[in-house]
């Protein structure tokens, strides 16, 4: 029996960080990631390699970015076998403009469930902010998981996925990208159940996000 929850990982982290070639003319088929997380490159080939009973290929690049050199992971692997099997059987389409949630995300659970968590490993920012509020002068926490890209359509339907887990988001648009946000403590506790981090050190981040304000964060504030 096929793991749904292996394919859906597997697609959620390509629509996030990486992509397939399919190229018939060429005989160029091929599923690669690319992304300066280690751990989720890791994360991705156990997947991927449970996926298609194949080791993957995994190795080190260095990277310009922004004036300074940038160590990333690459994970690839070749085959038309698996590449077809993504591309029809789960209805795959990745590029940064193109990407899309699959249907089989709607219809089988434990899919969606593991596109999701393959999506937020690969793209989800956690954002916690300690505050004073204005006239109280209490001090608040903030909590928030955030996503951008350029592809408006393919994070409206993560929305809806998303709100079919109980778990509700907004968004809104910031300098050509649309931006998802999971706010509140309440909507973050119930990510947290139901999709969560791979990776033990942003789980970690994901579960002291959720605790109460600590004396320390009280004093602090907005400093």
């Amino acid at each position: 029996m096929e793991d749904s929850y292996g394919a859906g990982y597997v697609c959620g982290a390509l629509c996030s960080r990486g992509f397939i070639v399919w190229n018939k003319k060429y005989s160029n088929y091929c599923i690669a990631l690319e992304t300066g997380d280690e751990g989720f490159a890791k994360m991705f080939y156990e997947n991927l390699a449970g996926f298609s009973k194949k080791l993957p290929k995994m190795g080190l690049n260095k990277r310009h970015y922004k004036g300074s050199l940038r160590q990333t992971t690459t994970v690839k692997l070749w085959g038309k076998k698996h590449v077809k099997l993504l591309a029809e059987k789960w209805g795959l389409r990745t590029g940064r403009d193109r990407w899309q949630v699959p249907e089989a995300a709607f219809r089988d659970e434990a899919f969606g469930k593991g596109f999701l968590k393959g999506f937020f490993d690969g793209r989800g920012n956690m954002h916690v902010r300690i505050f004073r509020e204005k006239g109280t002068g209490k001090v608040k926490k903030s909590r928030s998981i955030r996503i951008s890209s350029v592809n408006k359509n393919g994070i409206e339907r993560i929305k809806i996925l998303l709100n079919q887990e109980g778990i509700k988001a907004l968004l809104y648009q910031s300098l050509g990208n649309t931006i998802m946000e999971i706010h509140g403590k309440a909507n973050l506790q119930q990510f947290e159940a139901v999709v969560g981090f791979s990776m033990p050190e942003r789980q970690a981040i994901l579960k002291e996000a959720l605790m109460p304000l600590s004396i320390a964060e009280e004093m602090k504030g907005d400093e």
